[in-house]
């Protein structure tokens, strides 16, 4: 197993950055139904990717902070 050199490591997170830096982030909060519906955690996130996805279709889920959506512009859609 080879290891990455400092150099390499700091390229790598700078290429990644770059990568990320073209997707803004938008934070949508979470409808309070949605929080009164769900029984379990699993079934509070099955509702809320849903729900963002017939709402947004544009926009895709990355992950959700409390009562808050976090979701990007998705490129690769047709």
């Amino acid at each position: 197993m080879t290891t990455l050199s400092r150099e390499e490591k700091v390229f790598k997170a700078i290429e990644a950055a770059r990568q990320r830096q073209g997707q803004l982030e938008y934070k949508m909060e979470i409808p309070s139904f949605i929080r009164r519906q769900a029984k379990s955690k699993d079934d509070y996130i099955r509702w809320v990717r849903s729900y963002f996805r017939s709402v947004h279709s544009d926009l895709q889920l990355m992950r959700i902070e409390k009562k808050y959506g976090i979701l990007i512009k998705q490129n690769n859609r047709e």
